[in-house]
């Protein structure tokens, strides 16, 4: 499992994500299956882009695609680590570069980009939509924030999201809110960044 820039271990620690480095990040993907001793390279159709996580059952994989010269668009994608299949989860015609899995519900946070200018890829309007893998249905969370809103992620019981926003100059605010966009609060100042635990410690 050597020789990659980084590593990402699924919840189980069964399976080791590790990415190649290239021009603008992440150029080779490769799954290293510590059960049965063995390394896959994560080949296809699909340019694959920035990894977003692993499911909290430790099957799935979820990318965005390549964003370059030619598109602003990307959209998500998810790999089953057993069989390596890739299944684009958004429509090709939106921009997608944020999702996480949520940790007990078999829910999907990702950010969609409004594309406004395609010669310079520039961003306008950025909604926050929840996605039921079960039944596949979306929810646009009501609350807009003007992209000033960053590093979106799951409290363990899946009711709330935790993110920064910005504050008054440099400052950077974490903030809290339920996935129906209520109880919107900050919840500490001036924080670099955070980690979510399982447990105390």
């Amino acid at each position: 499992i050597t020789g990659f820039l980084s590593m990402y271990p699924s919840p189980n620690r069964l399976f080791w994500l590790g990415c190649s480095a290239g021009v603008e990040g992440c150029a080779r993907y490769a799954v290293q299956d510590l059960m049965n001793g063995k390394q896959y390279t994560l080949e296809g159709d699909i340019a694959l882009g920035m990894f977003m996580g692993w499911s909290p059952d430790s099957q799935t994989m979820l990318f965005n695609t390549l964003i370059n010269a030619d598109s602003c668009m990307s959209q998500l994608i998810s790999v089953d680590v057993t069989t390596l299949n890739q299944t684009p989860i958004t429509a090709q015609e939106e921009s997608v570069s944020y999702a996480r899995f949520s940790s007990t519900e078999n829910l999907l946070f990702y950010r969609q980009e409004e594309i406004i200018d395609f010669g310079v890829c520039k961003s306008g309007k950025v909604d926050n939509r929840i996605l039921n893998l079960d039944n596949q249905k979306t929810y646009e969370i009501p609350v807009s924030f003007q992209g000033q809103a960053w590093e979106f992620d799951w409290t363990p019981d899946s009711k709330y999201l935790l993110f920064f926003r910005d504050g008054v100059g440099r400052e950077h605010n974490l903030w809290i809110m339920d996935v129906k966009g209520s109880s919107l609060r900050p919840v500490l100042s001036n924080v670099e960044k955070y980690i979510v635990l399982e447990t105390m410690p």
